[in-house]
């Protein structure tokens, strides 16, 4: 017999991949348009879709494939957290995506990586402002630089 716990993360994955094939499909009917790059503005969340639907379906799969727990079976102690760290990390992103056009990439980037990372019970100072600044620089080189795609720049990047 399977547990609610068990009923809500199949629910789970499969919604999540239900959603990625229809937002997958989505991008195909929209309109390209060709950039200065080596690749259009459509490319990278194409690309980042059809991996969330790779592993979608891996996760979808796996969860399929266990074995249910039988009652009988001794529970482990689940520890009682709350749900404030995704809360913050919800609220985060949502101000990531309404500021990222303002603000830009790498201002936006830094911002939540830092809030999410002390989310995460990451506990080194250090660790969190270097993968803060370090992680959205490099993925500036690779898809602004190298790729060629239109990333927003943040207002104060004329003073670098």
């Amino acid at each position: 017999m399977a547990t609610s716990v068990d009923k809500l993360s199949k629910i789970t994955f499969v919604v999540i991949l239900a959603l990625s094939v229809i937002l997958l499909i989505y991008t195909y009917t929209l309109t390209e348009v060709k950039s200065a790059g080596y690749l259009s503005r459509m490319s990278l969340p194409k690309v980042l879709l059809l991996l969330m639907v790779i592993l979608s379906a891996i996760l979808t799969f796996q969860e399929w494939r266990v074995p249910q727990r039988k009652p009988d079976e001794e529970d482990v102690e689940v520890k009682d957290e709350s749900l404030w760290p995704a809360a913050v990390v919800f609220v985060t992103t949502a101000i990531y995506a309404l500021f990222f056009e303002d603000f830009g990439f790498m201002v936006m980037s830094i911002f939540c990586s830092l809030i999410t990372l002390r989310c995460f019970q990451i506990k080194s100072w250090l660790v969190i402002v270097l993968y803060a600044i370090l992680v959205p620089l490099v993925m500036l080189i690779l898809f602004h630089n190298l790729l060629g795609l239109p990333i927003p720049m943040s207002p104060f990047s004329y003073y670098f």
